[in-house]
């Protein structure tokens, strides 16, 4: 952790596994400010504070008792409340698929293809927030199929609009145009520091 942190404040190249886009946060909150523990620590910070306040915006899906329940065991857990601590990706990739899974349902719901835009950026900047995103997507991806083979509730749903992306020309291509340029400026500090990729 303290390696990443180092690296960003000398600009050489990160540690192998390192989270690029913290990599590239910290160089830029190094170079607009005074480097220090604190600020290194501040963007795993920021991120668990995210990771609470998200079960908020499924309310009406685990009403109010539950969102806050939610939020508060997410608030008092040992494993959210150390990786908020450290100079890490996890936390980040931990708020950046809930923020996915929100998302997602938000499209699925309603069908605007605007969402369909910020999950492309959420998950560009997932792939970029650290290593263990793809363990996590894999999981993800596993559990839709198997939701999918045994018919369980929804899956009409996904097949309508999944059939309705494929049908807008040029749709997919322009998120995954939005997925790989959250992709490289969040890992390359805006491509000043190209060492993130």
């Amino acid at each position: 952790a303290a390696a990443l942190a180092l690296a960003a404040l000398r600009g050489t190249l990160p540690p192998g596994g390192a989270s690029p886009l913290l990599y590239s946060a910290n160089s830029i909150l190094f170079a607009l400010l005074n480097a220090g523990d604190g600020l290194a620590r501040l963007i795993p910070a920021l991120a668990g504070a995210a990771l609470v306040a998200l079960p908020g915006f499924w309310r009406e899906r685990i009403g109010r008792a539950g969102a806050l329940g939610a939020a508060l065991l997410l608030a008092i857990s040992p494993v959210a409340i150390m990786t908020s601590r450290t100079v890490s990706g996890e936390v980040i990739v931990a708020g950046v698929l809930m923020g996915v899974a929100v998302i997602t349902d938000r499209y699925l719901r309603t069908g605007r293809t605007a969402w369909l835009y910020a999950g492309a950026a959420m998950l560009g900047l997932g792939l970029a927030s650290g290593r263990t995103i793809y363990s996590a997507l894999l999981m993800l991806l596993a559990s839709a199929g198997a939701m999918a083979f045994a018919g369980g509730g929804g899956t009409d749903t996904v097949r309508d609009k999944w059939q309705a992306v494929r049908a807008t020309p040029g749709l997919i291509g322009r998120l995954l145009g939005v997925l790989a340029a959250v992709l490289v400026i969040s890992a390359t500090a805006l491509m000043w520091r190209p060492g993130g990729l």
